[in-house]
């Protein structure tokens, strides 16, 4: 926990808060893992919007290379998914079909099948092609929540919860509940 990020207790959970900012440095091993994905894959996280946020904007979650230009991340504003091995030029990702909600817990999944990468925002989705997987990218190490594949932190004055890796893609059923 780096910068202001903290755990904390929001209703009985256990939360990762970046409302003063900050960000989690989830290790490299996750990164190892994460070289291990083929084609078929899922990421969820429960995603808190302050009431009070004037804009819902920051990187949720990243995995990136050591130079920083092949990633994989979520960002809030959209929320948006993106994967790269060249850069933000050579982007590939999906935009959810509606914002993240002030006030209330959101449900975000990216559920991935060969190359259709679906988004879903509280159950409501979109898809599109990608081309790209996270095995591509090879083992990541700068892997973060909070902060950009750059390195930059991005305060995104969010609550985050539950954030889970698949390496398969959950069926609707499993992701709607």
């Amino acid at each position: 926990l780096h910068d202001g990020a903290c755990l904390a207790t929001y209703a009985d959970t256990h939360i990762l808060d970046l409302t003063a900012g900050g960000y989690f440095d989830m290790g490299t091993a996750i990164g190892e893992v994460m070289a291990s994905i083929g084609t078929d894959y899922t990421l969820s996280i429960n995603i808190f919007v302050p009431a009070e946020a004037t804009a819902v904007t920051g990187v949720v979650w990243c995995f990136a290379t050591a130079d920083g230009n092949g990633y994989l991340l979520l960002d809030a504003a959209g929320p948006r998914f993106a994967i790269t091995l060249n850069g933000s030029d050579h982007e590939q990702g999906v935009t959810g079909k509606s914002t993240l909600t002030k006030g209330a817990w959101n449900h975000v999944v990216i559920a991935a099948s060969n190359q259709t990468v679906r988004i879903y925002v509280n159950g409501v989705s979109t898809s599109k092609t990608v081309r790209v997987t996270p095995g591509e990218l090879g083992s990541s190490i700068r892997n973060f929540m909070g902060r950009g594949p750059d390195g930059s932190t991005a305060t995104c004055g969010l609550l985050l919860n539950d954030f889970r890796l698949y390496k398969e893609r959950l069926s609707v059923s499993d992701i709607v509940r």
